[in-house]
């Protein structure tokens, strides 16, 4: 039984994996294919890759660090250590992690280059921000460990913060079109091409990208043989 149950693990991940790895040599491609367009030289629809400055009327205020941005992302992490019983009744202690708190919110904002502004619409956008707040409480930092509820025991909580800051240089690549405020980038509905908003540059991200998808392939291969391997090894 629990070696049918691995296999069906192990066979989900390598699909999870598989789907990571085509989303990240997808965007490697739309990059590398698609050249910089001056935002002036932009006229309807079509598929551009712009780089300018961020800019924004009304700011969203980053947490923990009041920055003034137009996404953030805030994730807080908790690791424990439990302790329980088993099946034979002998107490045992595992640890393990918990996402507490995870939000995410951006706003409409412009980009601007030398040659005019383009309005931005973030939704459906793959955002890589910068990590403008981190912060690790763990050890002294609380006055030592405490009990989080009964038998557990919070050993280490993260909190980050990656953000997308007014008035920084940003990444896009995505979808225009004319719209009533004039001229929009937004995500791509018909032909589903990657829309990306970042503050890596075009060489960093690719960069980012390329790792992301080796990582993946490794993991897609390797949990796939994991959930092939009674299979392999009865074939010896």
């Amino acid at each position: 039984m629990w070696v049918m149950i691995a296999q069906g693990i192990g066979g989900i991940l390598s699909l999870v994996f598989a789907y990571l790895w085509y989303a990240s040599e997808k965007n490697v491609t739309a990059i590398e294919s698609t050249e910089t367009t001056r935002i002036g030289d932009i006229a309807g629809e079509g598929y551009h890759e712009v780089k300018g400055i961020v800019r924004c009327r009304s700011p969203l205020t980053a947490p923990r660090c009041n920055d003034e941005v137009v996404y953030y992302h805030l994730e807080v992490t908790q690791r424990y250590r439990e302790t329980y019983r088993d099946d034979t009744g002998e107490v045992q202690t595992r640890t393990s992690s918990r996402t507490i708190q995870d939000d995410a919110k951006w706003c409409k904002f412009s980009i601007e280059d030398e040659s005019g502004d383009i309005h931005v619409v973030p939704n459906g956008a793959q955002f890589h921000g910068f990590l403008v707040h981190s912060r690790d409480y763990s050890g002294n930092s609380l006055g030592g460990t405490f009990m989080a509820s009964s038998g557990e025991e919070v050993l280490q909580t993260l909190e980050r913060v990656r953000a997308i800051p007014v008035d920084k240089e940003i990444y896009a690549l995505g979808f225009t079109r004319e719209g009533e405020e004039g001229l929009i980038l937004t995500v791509d509905s018909d032909k589903g091409r990657p829309f990306i908003l970042s503050t890596q540059s075009e060489e960093e991200l690719t960069a980012t990208e390329n790792s992301s998808a080796t990582w993946y392939m490794i993991l897609t291969f390797v949990s796939g043989l994991a959930a092939l391997y009674p299979f392999l090894k009865h074939l010896r």
